[in-house]
Formats: structure tokens, sequence, C-alpha cells
């Protein structure tokens, strides 16, 4: 009698549905990018280049995604829907978001009271 990993029940019973929704994400995503693709002239290197790309950016996304679902936020919020208050520059805010102040080799120091936290 062989063993069965509990993963590999896992994936047999849920693997099955989620790796259809995911070959036709694929399938749709490459018939777009070689329609992209031959109107453009680009040749099969840099058509797989491109496949490869919208793959590496889609499973960035997925990874984002899956995390965020993990730490069970109460709701998504991003910086286009802040109401910048007069205390902050909003151009500074962008910045620091940017990091460059990593890329110049620069410290932060930030300045107030600590936020309460319930």
């Amino acid at each position: 009698m062989t063993k069965v990993s509990r993963r590999t029940t896992t994936r047999k019973c849920c693997g099955s549905s989620f790796q259809d929704a995911q070959a036709a994400d694929v399938a749709a995503r490459v018939h777009k990018i070689a329609r992209l693709c031959a109107a453009e002239g680009v040749d099969h290197p840099r058509y797989l280049l491109r496949l490869v790309e919208a793959e590496l950016i889609d499973r960035e996304r997925r990874m984002v995604n899956c995390r965020i679902k993990a730490a069970k936020f109460p709701a998504l919020k991003s910086l286009d829907s802040f109401d910048f208050a007069a205390e902050l520059d909003q151009g500074l805010v962008m910045e620091l978001v940017r990091s460059e102040n990593v890329d110049r080799r620069e410290n932060i120091i930030t300045v107030g009271a600590a936020p309460k936290v319930n």
C-alpha cells in the first residue's frame, strides 16, 4: 500500500479547478500578447520574453493579494483614497513611498506622537 501525503490529496481535490482557472488565464494572456506582438511585428524571442514578463507580473499580483488576504485587513486602502491633511506634504509622502531616500542612502527621521492602537 502506498502512502499518500495530505498535500497530494489536497492538490488532487482542489487543484483541478484551480489549475483549470489558471490555465484559462494563461491562455487568454497568451492570445492577447500574441495578437499584440503580431500587430507590432515582434520576433519570437521578444514574444516569449513578453509572455514571461506578463506571467511574473501576474504571479507578483497574486502573491500580494494572497498576503493581503492572509493579513485579514478590515478594508483595503490605498494612497489614492487618502485625504492628505494640512500637516502632511503629499509630495514628501509620495517620495517616501517611492523609497528614493534608499537609493540616495539617506536616513529618515519622523517626529510626532505615536498613533493610538486599540
